[in-house]
């Protein structure tokens, strides 16, 4: 509660005394409106208002935790996956873990079973019937950009890699790989659903792995494959295992352009320092929902698949 001062008698609050008791009303009013709705569902165990326009719930029912969400007026419940806009970052589940979390009192538990939460990619609304509807979340690549293009897509799309699809620049998804790693192994087995599904993709060898060790390949001459034979076979071939590799000698034009994927690769990390751990597979894309330019980690993970490219054609596993 915001400290107003306290002194004895009874002296008028200032103008801006009262205003600030006023809000500190209205948002104590809305908590305990959203704590009503959502103490049907289970035992509130703490909250925390993550937006202007969201408060984040962690509830307990029949021995098990959930995570919901209600608008901040408490008029409307949901679950899902929630994306910071600013920070591309993932609301979980431990974020309810944090000092900051706000302690709420337990109420008396209400016999109503706790809502199912709606699949990844979906978010579920309840309304205040007890009804609920199911939708798809928007994702990343939805539709078609018909938007500016910024220089810095230009430059991206001039990269040396290999192509699936007929997108254009708005409608590709760039992602730098080293062919050597399992992770980026993953994420080429469980796009085929997507670039089935007419999707487009630009894959930027890279050799950010490091040299060759008694664990691991040269990268230069798979990487050097795929950029100088363009073949679907070999990619996918490069791709799959590191064993078998098709392998090509590079030539000084190969090496610059892996070096020139690389520089961009890393002077993309030193742009964004809240990214800890620069790695591949990491994807570049214009967001359709935004309009900018977009650094996703973790682009083997379904989660990050389904809010770049949606649900529907999501392969799960390697091939």
């Amino acid at each position: 509660m915001p400290a107003i001062g306290i002194c004895s008698g009874a002296a008028p609050l200032t103008l801006n005394e009262e205003l600030l008791v006023k809000n500190e009303q209205t948002r104590s009013s809305i908590i305990s409106l959203a704590e009503k709705n959502i103490s049907k569902y289970g035992n509130v165990v703490a909250h925390k208002r993550i937006s202007s326009d969201i408060t984040q719930w962690l509830i307990s029912s029949n021995g098990r935790e959930v995570i919901l969400f209600t608008t901040n007026s408490g008029d409307a419940i949901f679950s899902g996956t929630i994306w910071d806009a600013t920070t591309g970052k993932m609301v979980s589940a431990s974020e309810m873990q944090k000092e900051n979390t706000v302690s709420a009192p337990v109420p008396v538990p209400v016999p109503v079973p706790v809502p199912v939460p709606a699949p990844v990619g979906s978010q579920a609304i309840f309304a205040a019937d007890g009804s609920v509807t199911t939708q798809e979340m928007p994702y990343a690549m939805q539709g078609s950009y018909t938007g500016a293009i910024p220089e810095v897509m230009k430059v991206l799309d001039g990269l040396a890699g290999y192509k699936e699809g007929k997108g254009s620049i708005g409608d590709t998804v760039y992602i730098f790989i080293d062919p050597r790693c399992p992770h980026c192994h993953n994420a080429f087995a469980r796009s085929r659903g997507y670039i089935a599904n007419g999707f487009t993709i630009k894959w930027i060898p890279t050799v950010a792995l490091g040299p060759a060790n008694e664990y691991m390949p040269d990268g230069i001459p798979i990487s050097a494959a795929i950029i100088q034979r363009q073949d679907y076979n070999v990619f996918a071939q490069n791709m799959t295992k590191n064993v078998n590799n098709v392998t090509e000698v590079a030539t000084e034009e190969t090496k610059k352009q892996l070096d020139a994927n690389f520089t961009f690769l890393m002077d993309a990390f030193k742009a964004r320092p809240e990214i800890k751990r620069a790695g591949v597979p990491a994807a570049f894309m214009i967001d359709h929902r935004t309009g900018r330019p977009k650094l996703v980690m973790g682009i083997s993970e379904a989660e990050v698949l389904i809010d770049v490219f949606g649900k529907s054609k999501l392969v799960i596993g390697n091939n």
